[in-house]
């Protein structure tokens, strides 16, 4: 069982010894900020973490640049934030930005891109475009069943979001052959 208030304690502990000892934009900052606003995202306080993330980003893409693959990761916690918030607007530019940033910074089949491509396009079907969130959902697929195999967690994972976007399209023979992986 998850002890949140605990991990939220350790981050912020993280986060003061790293600012005194690094400096406030130092890169090790922006990785503290990153994982202290995952975790607030993950608990539900998306509103929170997001000054955190943007924070996190800046960081990142002054310390590491922007065509950075951690640059990337920071840019889509913020992207989950504001998803997971319903403010779809705000979200879908910063999806895009990092898998451009993934794609040229990382290849086409790491395993950081699967994990922007499934958060794209579970976008995608909070956003009802369904058609968008097969591409981007089935692309991610591939690239963890080749890394991972046909038995990984996040392959399960994938398969059920296409099978939610098979459904939204009207395949559903589709869709029970997702949900069944």
């Amino acid at each position: 069982l998850a002890d949140y208030a605990r991990a939220e304690e350790l981050f912020g502990r993280a986060l003061e010894v790293a600012e005194k000892s690094r400096g406030p934009n130092h890169s090790e900052v922006g990785c503290v900020l990153d994982g202290l606003g995952g975790l607030l995202v993950e608990q539900g306080k998306a509103e929170a973490a997001i000054p955190l993330l943007a924070r996190a980003w800046e960081i990142m893409e002054k310390a590491q640049g922007a065509e950075n693959r951690e640059t990337a990761g920071a840019i889509l916690k913020l992207a989950d934030a504001y998803r997971s918030l319903g403010r779809l607007e705000q979200a879908k530019p910063l999806y895009e930005k990092a898998l451009a940033i993934l794609a040229k910074a990382v290849g086409p089949e790491h395993p950081d891109r699967a994990t922007g491509l499934h958060g794209f396009g579970t976008f995608l079907l909070a956003s009802g475009d369904y058609e968008g969130a097969r591409n981007a959902l089935s692309q991610a697929l591939a690239i963890r069943e080749k890394i991972l195999g046909p038995d990984g967690k996040e392959v399960s994972e994938t398969h059920q979001r296409l099978a939610a976007a098979q459904w939204g399209l009207g395949n559903l023979q589709a869709a029970l052959q997702e949900a069944l992986h």
